[in-house]
């Protein structure tokens, strides 16, 4: 005879609710969970999900839909927000939308059919169809890294626009004025951010981009990154200092720099963007500015277990901003200095 919940507390001793607290997530006292635990693995005790969903009408599951498994960004994302799930109790169905609004709403139906509690979306750059399906559907929708208009669900968001604005303000402080921004087509809703928040911190110091200088990639690539660098570098009037844009253009900036034999801090100065082990790799240390993937993670698994405790319903959404951070290195000369 399969075991089930009586079985286990008849073992431990322990009442029904301190065993179905642990059961479903919640945290017992240490004792008491060792002894959960033993007696589930003597017994052989398995949890009824399908009995268990139909009484409660949840699954405690959460999918997950990445444009990418390959990029650094949205699997060090959903690291932290599957760390974060877990710790309440809930598994995770994550799928790929294969870059097309087609293979993203199969994706998203597969989802909506294993009835998930609620869905997080990276969704494909400024579509908001298959996020606006999810929400007519009832499904509590949570979209990260941008925002999407017309659609009524949370939002959270990296400060993209003040991260920016800070990374070019370092520079203006160190005495440059000729400052390469090397980026991606301002159709993505991040770039474009990034770029009206490098136009800002020009406008308020006063400074009159290079025009040449703005290089706007089509595409989150590390050989176009490679062609923007060097077509700057290689101008009459080149500038003192580069800015990459997102982890791709920091590599192809980095390789580069490399294969010319230019010393950051010396020959040229330059801030990187969301990639920390690279940062670590060069040397000098390259400035950087981090997104806190972490904190991001926290904060997502937040609005999702609000969102579902809401139901979704008659709730007032939000968008929440979390701010980038300047990790300092020694790829910034000083030309005050000279």
């Amino acid at each position: 005879m399969a075991a089930t919940i009586k079985t286990i507390a008849k073992e431990t001793g322990l009442s029904l609710t301190t065993v179905s607290k642990y059961l479903n997530g919640g945290n017992v006292l240490d004792e008491n969970r060792v002894a959960i635990e033993a007696a589930i693995k003597k017994c052989g005790y398995h949890i009824n999900y399908i009995a268990k969903n139909l009484k409660t009408g949840h699954t405690n599951t959460v999918g997950v839909v990445l444009p990418s498994f390959q990029d650094v960004f949205h699997t060090g994302l959903f690291h932290y927000v599957e760390c974060f799930l877990r710790e309440k109790g809930y598994s995770v169905q994550i799928v790929g939308s294969g870059g097309t609004l087609e293979d993203e709403k199969r994706s998203i139906m597969t989802l909506l059919n294993r009835q998930v509690d609620a869905i997080f979306l990276l969704p494909i750059h400024g579509a908001a169809e298959n996020a606006r399906y999810v929400v007519e559907n009832g499904t509590p929708l949570i979209v990260g890294d941008q925002f999407l208009e017309g659609v009524d669900a949370d939002f959270v968001l990296f400060d993209n626009f003040n991260a920016s604005l800070s990374a070019i303000d370092t520079l203006i402080a160190a005495g440059h004025t000729k400052i390469a921004f090397i980026g991606v087509d301002r159709k993505y809703y991040t770039a474009n951010q990034r770029y009206l928040g490098y136009r800002e911190a020009m406008r308020r110091n006063g400074i009159e981009p290079h025009e040449e200088y703005e290089q706007l990639c089509p595409d989150f690539n590390i050989a176009l990154a490679k062609e923007a660098t060097c077509k700057v570098l290689d101008f009459p009037d080149p500038p003192t200092a580069l800015f990459a844009t997102n982890f791709y253009m920091t590599v192809g900036m980095i390789s580069v720099l490399n294969e010319r034999g230019m010393k950051l801090g010396e020959d040229i100065s330059a801030i990187g963007y969301d990639s920390l082990f690279v940062s670590d790799l060069v040397y000098p240390k390259l400035t950087l500015v981090d997104q806190p993937l972490e904190e991001a993670g926290r904060r997502i698994a937040d609005a999702i277990f609000a969102s579902i405790a809401r139901k979704n319903q008659f709730a007032e959404h939000h968008a929440i901003l979390i701010p980038a951070k300047i990790i300092e290195g020694n790829s910034i000369k000083n030309l005050k200095n000279f």
